[in-house]
């Protein structure tokens, strides 16, 4: 089981903003086999009790997470309801430095995202909606400023 924490650092730290939604870092350990849902409470779980490895970060609060009730009714705002949250995770370990322009800049970036993720207060719908939107348009913007071979490892 130990391999698999491995494995989660690894992707973490070589994503673009050392952060990503559960269901995105499950999707980068397809092939380890097992059930995923057994796989992912377990991963979450122990993220969880690593907090001077990992940040567990919830992605949506209040209404946002109701759940279908058992006679599959949903929650009163349809469209946001979701079986399923799905938070992210943030590595805390300290990022790679380089002294190419591109990397330093990229590595700049992931710096103040993960510093703004120790930060964010978990508790906020706002503050956490920001935090994760923030992720998401650097992951773009890198990805298009980015070639594969300048992206930093």
């Amino acid at each position: 089981m130990e391999v698999w924490i491995e494995r989660v650092r690894v992707i973490l730290d070589r994503a673009p903003t050392r952060a990503m939604p559960l269901s995105h870092l499950l999707q980068s350990l397809e092939g380890v086999g097992g059930n995923r849902k057994e796989i992912g409470d377990w991963i979450l779980k122990t993220m969880k009790g690593k907090e001077e490895s990992f940040r567990v970060i919830p992605d949506r609060l209040g209404p946002w997470v109701w759940r279908m009730s058992p006679g599959g009714s949903s929650a009163s705002i349809p469209a946001m309801a979701r079986q399923d949250p799905d938070p992210w995770v943030l590595i805390r370990s300290p990022a790679s430095r380089s002294s190419e322009p591109e990397e330093r800049v990229f590595g700049q970036i992931r710096e103040c995202l993960g510093a703004w993720g120790e930060a964010v207060d978990t508790g906020s719908q706002t503050s956490v909606a920001c935090w994760i939107g923030a992720n998401r348009e650097a992951e773009r913007a890198l990805a298009r400023l980015a070639t594969p071979e300048r992206i930093p490892a």
